[in-house]
């Protein structure tokens, strides 16, 4: 045996031996998403919870959203703790910068800020419990929409900077950060060249952005948060047989032909794949699907140099050499069996979040809480009042997980014609 092979065998077995490492997010983690008012947009956190709960392969996850519009990172440190006092979060993503960078140039003085704050915030979370935190950078403006007379890659720069920064923080404090802002200017400028510059990714007034620069967000935290996008693997043999991986059961399988029982669902994009208000359009230009949203057929022993595969009620042919060594489903399909649950599981998540805009901005932080608190009858009564509503949201929460329920499909596969 070679030196070279020596040691591929030691590494091999070195391998098997050590324990693999803890995924970072556990079954029944309650995950805080947390920023400014492009958090409250709830979008981008409707994706994360929408992937997490129905994707992620974790168990009895619980995901709410705290976005307040117009926050700075500075006030976070002054409002957070009350806020996420009723969810105890386990884990916690946070977004903050657009506002802090003043919508001007950068100065020392506008990254000390936020710096600090960001600093602040995160000894916060950790003392109220949080085990695993997420600093996200803040996005991008759009290059094109975006009016402030300084212009866009003026301020990008700036947002950049700040994303620097966090970094820096959360090495310091020993915590994980999503690279938001570069997969956006990238994704950005590849959209561009495709659709024109009226197809923005920075949302039509240059800050908030539509559903595909929210999947774009969403994608970096799902990263973050060590998500490893394989939703499944479904393997056919010639002799009519089919095995899948964990998430999916086999009810049948004959012909060529399977069908499953999916707990496990692939993440369906969705839109007219041309708007900016549609997560299909940003998916040529990031990798999402590649990175994220693996759900794949193989085939290892198929005869056929051409194959066509069906899905559902929907066809297409693939290369018989790329089916051996497998196809992901999410690459080839624009309408899939799981459409119509993941539009009520959408449906649904949007209510229960913006229930808890509701909670967060109009109960728990009245605008004349100190006046409250002051009277030991009225503050009393007031946590009554929240502790009712966090028991409606909880329900809330019970309606999205009464959707889980797996998806029964089919595929096949056959010769091309």
């Amino acid at each position: 045996m070679s030196t070279c092979a020596r040691l591929s065998a030691i590494l091999l077995a070195l391998a098997a031996w050590l324990p693999a490492a803890d995924p970072l997010l556990k079954p029944g983690d309650r995950v805080a998403v947390i920023g400014d008012s492009i958090t409250e947009q709830k979008q981008y956190s409707r994706f994360i919870e929408v992937y997490l709960l129905a994707s992620s392969g974790v168990a009895d996850l619980d995901v709410a959203q705290f976005g307040w519009g117009g926050e700075r990172a500075g006030g976070w440190v002054n409002r957070g703790l009350k806020s996420i006092d009723w969810f105890k979060p386990t884990v916690a993503t946070t977004c903050y910068g657009m506002n802090d960078g003043n919508y001007t140039t950068y100065t020392d003085a506008i990254g000390k800020t936020y710096r600090d704050a960001t600093a602040a915030y995160t000894e916060q979370l950790k003392k109220a419990g949080v085990r695993e935190i997420v600093l996200g950078s803040p996005g991008v403006v759009d290059s094109v929409t975006w009016r402030n007379p300084i212009g866009a890659a003026v301020y990008n720069k700036n947002l950049e900077k700040l994303g620097e920064l966090g970094k820096e923080v959360a090495s310091e404090k020993g915590v994980r950060h999503a690279d938001v802002h570069h997969p956006m200017l990238e994704a950005m400028a590849k959209a561009k060249a495709a659709y024109g510059d009226k197809y923005h990714v920075g949302g039509g007034d240059g800050v908030h952005p539509d559903q595909n620069g929210h999947l774009l967000m969403a994608a970096a935290f799902l990263s973050a948060l060590g998500c490893d996008g394989e939703i499944g693997r479904i393997t056919l043999a010639a002799d009519g047989t089919a095995t899948a991986s964990a998430g999916h059961i086999v009810t049948k399988a004959e012909n060529g032909a399977v069908e499953l029982d999916s707990a496990r669902w692939p993440y369906v994009l969705g839109g007219d794949g041309k708007s900016p208000n549609s997560t299909r359009s940003i998916a040529p230009h990031t990798d999402f699907i590649e990175k994220l949203d693996r759900f794949v057929v193989a085939m290892p022993d198929c005869p056929w140099p051409k194959a066509k595969l069906t899905w559902g009620d929907k066809e297409v042919v693939v290369d018989g050499a790329q089916l051996k060594a497998g196809v992901n489903l999410m690459a080839l399909f624009t309408a899939t069996p799981f459409d119509a649950a993941m539009d009520g599981l959408h449906k649904a998540v949007a209510a229960q979040q913006e229930f808890e805009t509701t909670l967060v901005k109009g109960l728990i932080n009245v605008g004349w809480r100190d006046r409250i608190d002051a009277d030991a009858a009225s503050k009393a009564l007031l946590q009554q009042l929240i502790d009712r509503q966090v028991v409606i949201r909880n329900e809330k929460m019970a309606a999205v997980r009464a959707l889980l329920k797996p998806v029964h499909h089919r595929i096949a596969v056959s010769a091309a014609p």
